[in-house]
């Protein structure tokens, strides 16, 4: 749920700041509790640097809004 959450929430405004803090918790506490560390290490730290071209992305609501006009053009194409 969690994991859903964090794809999701980083598209929509107002869930991305809660969702990258979500991510980073989730990502530090799997290096934390886990106990082969190394791996995981370089698997958060991967996962870690993305967020901050999440964090300033005016383009995640604009290609959200995009996908949604496709979509309902699709659908009033096939009616």
């Amino acid at each position: 749920m969690t994991e859903l959450f964090i794809a999701f929430g980083m598209w929509m405004r107002p869930t991305r700041r809660v969702a990258l803090l979500t991510g980073a918790l989730l990502h530090l506490s799997i290096v934390t509790l886990m106990s082969a560390w190394f791996p995981l290490l370089t698997f958060s730290i991967v996962c870690l640097s993305v967020y901050p071209l999440v964090l300033r992305a005016p383009y995640a609501s604009d290609a959200w809004k995009a996908l949604r006009r496709v979509h309902s053009d699709q659908r009033r194409a096939t009616t």
